[in-house]
């Protein structure tokens, strides 16, 4: 349909919303080549503060809990007070997620830019984590 309806095909209800713990929301969406879903934002844990937070979704919005990060979440943390903004998927499947990085607040935060590998559904971060570091 291109009615502008839910698609039922996607979840069972054409919505899906995942719980990875507290104060956690969904900033930015990138589709890769094979369709699954990764959408980045940022999550917080009290004793790490707020990271980068990424989680996959299949095309039918079944969430990945085991081929992603191992608990269906991939999470980064570069300073206390982190979130990506944007996420891309690069012609060779790696994740690239941008936002800020720093110590305490938004205002002292930096630019960051992390990136993960994506081989065979795993997820894990290809560069060292810090304010503004090089993808290699």
């Amino acid at each position: 349909m291109s009615d502008g309806s839910l698609d039922t095909s996607f979840d069972g209800d054409g919505k899906v919303v995942t719980a990875l713990r507290p104060h956690t929301r969904g900033n930015a969406m990138a589709i890769q080549a094979n369709g699954k879903i990764v959408v980045a934002g940022e999550t917080y844990a009290s004793d790490l503060g707020y990271g980068f937070a990424l989680t996959r979704y299949t095309t039918r919005a079944a969430h990945w809990t085991r081929s992603f990060g191992g608990d269906g979440e991939v999470r980064t943390n570069i300073g206390f007070y982190d979130g990506a903004t944007a996420v891309a998927i690069q012609g060779d499947g790696k994740i690239v997620a941008t936002g800020w990085g720093g110590q305490y607040t938004p205002e002292s935060s930096d630019f960051a830019l992390v990136r993960y590998h994506a081989i065979s559904g795993n997820a894990a971060p290809a560069t060292n984590r810090g304010s503004a570091a090089p993808a290699k």
